[in-house]
């Protein structure tokens, strides 16, 4: 068993270099600047439908070269483009087939972050695609409605693929996502928006340099797929799908004018009712849906420093970037926007699970890189949960400011964890953790009897001192 002590980890911080780095840039972030131009929208992903109703997809993982900032050529990799790639849509129930080739001079994966898919078809580290191949997954959708995203999964290389720009949304669609009346014309007011933050040379070429376990700290704001972006907004009230697609920072979203907004969904989907706020912390991998009204005034759309310094101190707030400050979007409404519906008072039924029907209760501490005391070990399975019953309950800890927040979820495919469902709205006097990265975690959980039966892992930020169920 590998332990890590909190002095071992902030002694290893300390003396990496992205550590002082982040630091000095964290008073300096880029600005969006006056060169701002509109945001580009990723393109639906086109499909063919063949005698059997199967939706078939193709998509091309590349490299090309992109204008990430103005004036300026990136050599940047994409799916069917230079950099990101097309929004995925489809239904659930829908049957729906891929076929993926590599055009990238090393191998990759094609993970659907957020998807109930089959363990073969999952795309993790142990299903790489080769320069050259090909990979073809298929599944039916069964899950609801929800803001998903897919990116590459390989083994130590995760975090450089998607910072090169291999990521895009999956939009899943059902009969409540139909029914409930909020902006649902794609690129129009329902905006997809992915959210990274990037380094640059002099000459315009993606820094990687000094990469850490707590993620690249850019400090340049990229909204898909370019620095300085604004929106022109035609309606007046806009519905934007927030994917926090950096690889360690976390964001403190609100806008400059403290206007409310409301999150109307997570990563599980549709909350209940809409939730008001004024900021919405999302950590890596983590997406949100908010409604917000922009008629009569631009609204810019902040990545704001955390009040609380999310539980460190100083010194070790400016090394994570919790302290930095970088406009994202602004919003600029037209001059005579079409009128928008009301927001619901209700959006979803949630059907919440019934914790007396677990097979058994296990807790879980959650510290710095470790769950439990333990590091991540591939060659350790630390238990086997039964066939039956077809889920297991559990709580999980986190035990300081700093802990890794982490939280799977072992599941048949037909269960739905019930905290992503909740709208996350941090008590007086709580703060929420420090996670190591959204690209793995801590524990693994397999099934004695079937190797390749079906396992989730969500990522989400926890309190600090706080106890959840999943």
């Amino acid at each position: 068993m590998n332990v890590v002590s909190r002095r071992a980890f902030l002694m290893g911080l300390a003396a990496t270099p992205i550590a002082l780095s982040a630091g000095c840039a964290a008073g300096q972030p880029s600005p969006t600047g006056t060169s701002s131009r509109p945001l580009p929208i990723p393109p639906l992903a086109t499909a063919t439908t063949d005698a059997a109703g199967t939706r078939h997809f193709t998509l091309t993982a590349g490299a090309g070269s992109s204008e990430i900032l103005a004036g300026k050529s990136t050599a940047t990799w994409g799916f069917n483009g230079s950099m990101l790639g097309p929004t995925i849509r489809a239904r659930r129930g829908e049957s729906i087939a891929f076929t993926i080739d590599n055009g990238l001079p090393e191998a990759t994966t094609v993970h659907w972050h957020g998807m109930h898919v089959p363990a073969r078809f999952d795309g993790g580290p142990h299903q790489t695609i080769e320069p050259g191949a090909r990979w073809e997954p298929a599944w039916t959708v069964n899950q609801p409605g929800a803001t998903l995203w897919y990116h590459p999964h390989p083994h130590g290389s995760t975090e450089k693929h998607v910072y090169r720009g291999l990521a895009g949304l999956f939009l899943v669609d059902d009969e409540v996502t139909d029914a409930v009346d909020l902006p649902k014309t794609y690129g129009v007011d329902d905006i997809p928006l992915i959210i990274q933050d990037k380094r640059f040379t002099a000459d315009g070429t993606l820094d990687e340099s000094d990469p850490t376990d707590i993620g690249l700290l850019g400090d340049t704001i990229v909204t898909n797929g370019i620095a300085g972006a604004h929106l022109p907004v035609s309606t007046e009230r806009v519905r934007l799908r927030i994917l926090n697609g950096s690889s360690g920072r976390m964001y403190n979203l609100g806008f400059a004018d403290d206007r409310e907004f409301h999150l109307v969904a997570s990563d599980g989907g549709l909350l209940a009712a809409p939730v008001p706020l004024t900021r919405v912390r999302l950590s890596p991998g983590e997406r949100a849906e908010i409604v917000v009204a922009v008629s009569g005034s631009n609204a810019l759309l902040r990545a704001l420093p955390h009040e609380d310094h999310a539980g460190l101190d100083r010194g070790d707030a400016a090394a994570f970037g919790v302290q930095d400050s970088f406009d994202i979007l602004e919003l600029r409404p037209s001059e005579n926007p079409t009128a928008s519906p009301a927001l619901p008072a209700t959006l979803a039924t949630i059907a919440r699970l019934d914790p007396t029907g677990a097979a058994a209760e296990r807790s879980f501490e959650l510290q710095w890189f470790m769950i439990n005391g333990a590091q991540m070990d591939m060659n350790r399975i630390d238990f086997s949960p039964p066939s039956t019953p077809p889920r297991c309950g559990r709580c999980a800890t986190s035990t300081t400011g700093r802990t890794t927040s982490t939280c799977t979820t072992c599941s048949s495919r037909s269960s739905t964890s019930t905290a992503a469902h909740r709208p996350r709205r941090w008590p007086a006097g709580r703060t929420p953790s420090i996670r190591r990265r959204v690209f793995g975690s801590g524990w693994r959980c397999a099934s004695p009897n079937t190797p390749t039966r079906p396992f989730r892992t969500c990522t989400t930020a926890i309190c600090c001192s706080t106890r959840i169920r999943a």
